[in-house]
């Protein structure tokens, strides 16, 4: 199992060193299996993803049109929910219970927003995902 990670992440997750990881240009989303077009897990910070689905939403819609037909579509937050009901992020304007909307949008259309906690258990999210999908690959492999 390779990982690809976007070119264009500037601090990358750490996968363990049994992971294999490589830089490239995906699609959409920031992590993917390597040969794998149809599935990637997009990242955020909180304030990022705050900022992303309020200021830049049309943006963020298109990137997650190109998600059509995939098998999930994955948003994976470093933060804690709870963090999102205590407004850590920076933009007073943009209420916790908004941003609970829009998750709850997100949840109505097959887009799960899961909460890693910090940037070790996003981490670990993600690859606990990526290891499902590459599962699932192998099993549509004929022999």
């Amino acid at each position: 199992m390779t990982i690809v990670i976007a070119k264009n992440e500037q601090t990358p997750w750490s996968f363990p060193d049994t992971i294999k990881t490589v830089r490239g240009t995906l699609r959409t989303a920031d992590y993917a299996l390597e040969d794998d077009g149809n599935f990637a897990i997009e990242r955020k910070s909180l304030p990022d993803f705050a900022s992303t689905v309020v200021r830049d939403a049309d943006r963020f819609e298109r990137e997650l049109d190109r998600m059509a037909g995939w098998p999930a579509k994955i948003i994976i937050v470093e933060a804690n929910i709870f963090d999102m009901f205590e407004h850590n992020y920076p933009n007073p304007k943009i209420s916790p219970a908004h941003l609970l909307s829009i998750c709850a949008d997100f949840a109505m259309r097959n887009i799960q927003v899961l909460w890693g906690g910090d940037a070790l258990g996003a981490a670990a999210l993600a690859l606990a995902i990526l290891k499902k999908r590459d599962q699932q690959l192998q099993a549509e492999i004929p022999f």
